[in-house]
């Protein structure tokens, strides 16, 4: 658990698109009943730690503990103590039982004591889960004691604030406190509080990438809904199979682009294996689109390495990209490229001609003039190798790893990128104006399970589909 456990979904809407939110005070043993009867608790198969709202429950105590409850709406409640419980009640047989409880939360605003069903499970019990009540099966005295817990009201229960009312009425009479959390719904990702992930999930998430580069980000706040919980650096095999020997670097700068596509750099690179997973991911050839302004990458598939398909796959981008903030289109002055004959085509310069696009080629055998493109390539391949081996997948999904990376690409920051403050960003920051969100990136080739819902005359059914995640535009 790592100290957060236990979430919930209490927060209702209202016009402003607040939900305003009563603090309580611990509640009394007439409020909830006496902690040493299990009845007065509810089985939570979700949560990993016991819970109970009332501080006098608990003896043997622990203070100043750094643990915390993660609610639905990403508000956590700070939780400094644990201690025990003592059970003393009779089961389902009429027998006695005794029993201790131990690390129990004190999470203030629950409004109920929660059992955690898994806890209980790895101390070598089990349980039976139905419909509306859970059977415990305590082994004490080496005779098996069932006590079974009922369900109902589940979804009040896991509320870290149960009671929702307006700010401007206010029916208890008492000094109670108020504090507006935004609805999800409703929410600006590009303010508030971000969700803290571990440093080791977003290595395995993002690349898996430099750990020095994650807490870069995090540090500037690079992301606008995750940052970075830290904990121990443990090295990682994946990263070192997966590195590759790095290209020759440019001797001498480029022109400084002053806005976003004012600049583009194209390279075409070659497929890894001539058969992809799917006929409609299969593609010989790809067409990297590097803008010389924000670094922001793009990946395009390529059914040859004709002028007319890159014409294509570059009017797409332009299509796709037109309205950027501040611009009301995608203004292209200059593109570079190398010396392929593709971009050395007729076809394709009077395309630039028509289009006002000025065309900078390479020297043959001077791939370093394109050194935007290339080390971009470079790196984009570093991190598709690094997810296929962390996902033990074979080359036949490079297709969807090398887009992934891609994406990983434009939400990392890159050295010497920094915005008109001064201030490290990333690419996609510096192309559309807006910080990006990562909590949706999950790890590449973790299961997933797609839900279709198929409607018919009178009923609605369910069906479910097992797959890889790949996270493909």
């Amino acid at each position: 658990m790592g100290g957060r456990t236990g979430r919930a979904s209490i927060y209702g809407n209202q016009p402003d698109g607040k939900a305003n939110v009563i603090r309580k005070k611990d509640p009394t043993i007439s409020d909830i009943g006496d902690p040493a009867d299990l009845n007065n608790y509810l089985p939570d198969s979700g949560a990993t730690q016991h819970m109970t709202p009332r501080l006098a429950d608990l003896t043997d105590t622990v203070e100043g503990q750094n643990l915390g409850v993660e609610v639905a709406n990403g508000h956590e409640i700070k939780c400094a103590t644990t201690g025990k419980i003592q059970v003393r009640m009779l089961d389902d047989n009429g027998d006695r039982l005794e029993v201790t409880l131990t690390d129990i939360m004190y999470v203030p605003g629950l409004s109920r004591r929660l059992f955690s069903v898994a806890k209980f499970a790895r101390h070598g019990f089990h349980a039976m889960i139905k419909r509306n009540a859970t059977t415990l099966y305590f082994n004490a005295n080496g005779k098996e004691s069932p006590v079974t817990l009922q369900s109902i009201g589940a979804g009040k229960a896991l509320a870290a604030d149960l009671r929702v009312q307006n700010t401007n009425t206010d029916t208890s009479g008492t000094s109670e406190r108020y504090h507006a959390v935004p609805c999800m719904r409703q929410r600006d990702h590009s303010v508030g509080a971000r969700k803290l992930l571990s440093l080791e999930m977003l290595h395995n998430r993002l690349g898996p990438r430099r750990c020095r580069t994650l807490l870069a980000a995090s540090g500037h706040k690079l992301w606008a809904d995750a940052g970075v919980l830290m904990s121990t650096e443990v090295g990682c095999l994946d990263c070192g199979i997966a590195t590759i020997r790095a290209s020759a670097r440019n001797k001498h700068p480029h022109t400084a682009a002053t806005r976003a596509g004012e600049h583009l750099f194209l390279d075409i690179q070659y497929a890894v294996l001539p058969q992809g997973l799917t006929r409609a991911t299969t593609f010989p050839n790809y067409l990297l689109i590097v803008d010389g302004y924000s670094r922001y990458t793009r990946l395009y598939g390529l059914h040859d390495k004709s002028s007319a398909t890159v014409i294509e796959a570059l009017k797409k981008f332009q299509a796709k990209h037109s309205c950027l903030k501040d611009i009301n289109h995608l203004d292209t002055v200059k593109i570079r490229a190398d010396a392929g004959t593709e971009f050395d085509s007729n076809l394709f310069s009077r395309h630039c001609i028509n289009a006002g696009i000025k065309l900078v080629l390479a020297a043959p055998k001077k791939q370093y003039q394109n050194h935007l493109a290339e080390r971009t390539w470079q790196t984009v391949c570093n991190i598709a190798r690094s997810l296929l081996v962390h996902a033990r997948l074979p080359d036949t999904f490079w297709f969807q790893a090398i887009c992934y990376a891609a994406q990983i690409f434009n939400v990392l920051p890159v050295r010497g990128l920094k915005n008109q403050a001064e201030v490290p960003s990333t690419p996609h920051e510096m192309f559309f104006g807006m910080k990006p969100c990562i909590l949706p990136l999950r790890v590449f080739g973790c299961p997933s399970v797609i839900k279709r819902w198929v409607a018919e005359e009178r009923s609605q059914q369910k069906k479910e589909v097992k797959g890889s995640k790949q996270n493909v535009e």
